[in-house]
């Protein structure tokens, strides 16, 4: 791997760690969520005002940055495997554990709810019944459900248009000269594809299917997907992300930027969208996407910026790259279980906040580095080959083997 994919791997485990602690503390904000993916054990009791502030800075922009990463590594995986080979081994190593993890992680998940809640099933007839339901709850799941179809998009797109990809990254070529224009572009884009679902779904979660999904920001995180792809396939040791090009060697001023335009939706929200929608909801509601896109996208391109400049190898850094993919999808088991736990007990919210976030990260990362290690030992056993090549195919991050290449660094 070389500095400038260490930066992007890095990043990649440093937002999965934001991803944890968002809800780790969505239980203890002051005020009600949206979030319908997952039930949420909201305790009022202990809720502390200050982390709101984290979930709207977390919220504003660190999905949208894992698809732009998960877009980054398509070009040359496509290259190497081909549409059909690229479409197959992402239909495993996405599809695989969304259906397992759906299947056998999320009601165990969910039960601690429902106990909350006064149910009177153990857990094996709430396991059972949990699949006759007419919505599943998907949580961290609806990412890979969201980020399979972009895949495979853009391996159709590679399949009958070939030159397609080669073209994308020659339009980005200038991003490193020119970051500035890359930024307005994609946030030009952004809105557009952004302000249209916003206004007819409003910001609420959507039954489509049997999951909950935010239909509103479905459009806006295929357009950082693809703009990954875009960057990626130009080179990412070129371009919007080359270590001596604009975005790198001017991180204070993006850092800034990106400072700045929170302060700005901070604003906004408390002040300037209240006052436009008086006057017009239409108005007030494209006041909202501008903002918030202006954040997105200079929030995103700081982080980038920031840790293309100074990542360094680091063992720990490794591990939790390596380990990233895992502690995404297992994060809510122990959030949830934690949550439950210290219901009854007479914290602050701040304190059960940071007990829950601490304790999900180091159990989530442990259960996470075992199931790599269980791979790598059925692997390197001749009898269970077969079984090891399977667990690899659902290893939380992929483990490099014959034909695998670069790919370690796409989660």
């Amino acid at each position: 791997m070389t500095r400038r994919h260490l930066g992007v791997d890095y990043l990649r485990g440093f937002v999965v760690v934001q991803v944890v602690a968002f809800h780790s503390v969505v239980a203890y904000i002051a005020v009600g969520s949206a979030y319908q993916d997952v039930p949420v054990i909201f305790d009022a009791r202990h809720a502390w005002g200050g982390f709101v502030f984290l979930f709207l800075f977390c919220d504003v922009y660190f999905m949208s940055l894992l698809f732009f990463i998960s877009g980054l590594f398509v070009g040359p995986s496509l290259a190497r495997q081909g549409a059909g080979g690229f479409a197959r081994a992402r239909v495993r190593r996405r599809g695989l554990p969304l259906i397992l993890g759906v299947a056998l992680l999320m009601p165990p998940t969910c039960y601690a709810y429902f106990l909350l809640a006064g149910t009177k099933l153990d857990l094996l007839s709430y396991w059972i019944g949990f699949f006759f339901q007419p919505i599943w709850p998907t949580g961290p799941f609806w990412f890979l459900i969201v980020l399979l179809p972009f895949e495979l998009a853009a391996a159709a797109l590679f399949r009958f248009m070939p030159q397609a990809l080669d073209r994308l990254g020659r339009s980005t070529a200038s991003a490193g000269g020119h970051p500035a224009r890359f930024f307005m572009v994609l946030s030009i884009c952004v809105v557009a594809a952004y302000l249209p679902l916003l206004m007819i779904f409003g910001p609420s979660w959507v039954v489509i299917g049997p999951s909950w999904l935010q239909a509103s920001r479905l459009l806006l995180y295929g357009v950082y997907f693809f703009a990954g792809v875009a960057v990626g396939a130009n080179g990412i040791d070129r371009g919007l992300l080359a270590g001596d090009g604009g975005l790198v060697r001017r991180w204070p001023w993006w850092v800034l930027a990106a400072a700045t335009a929170h302060l700005l939706y901070l604003g906004s929200l408390a002040s300037l969208v209240p006052a436009t929608m008086r006057v017009s909801p239409v108005l007030a509601t494209f006041v909202y996407v501008v903002v918030y896109v202006a954040t997105c996208s200079s929030t995103s391109f700081a982080f980038l910026a920031v840790f293309q400049r100074f990542a360094r190898r680091n063992s720990v850094w490794d591990s939790l790259a390596a380990n990233s993919f895992g502690i995404y999808v297992v994060h809510v088991f122990f959030v949830f279980w934690a949550q439950y736990v210290l219901f009854d007990v007479d914290l602050s919210g701040i304190a059960k906040g940071t007990l829950v976030f601490a304790s999900a990260l180091g159990l989530s990362w442990l259960s996470s580095a075992l199931f790599r290690g269980l791979a790598r030992l059925f692997e390197r056993d001749p009898r269970t080959q077969s079984g090891g090549a399977a667990l690899r195919g659902l290893a939380p991050h992929p483990i490099p083997g014959p034909g695998d290449g670069g790919e370690r660094a796409n989660g």
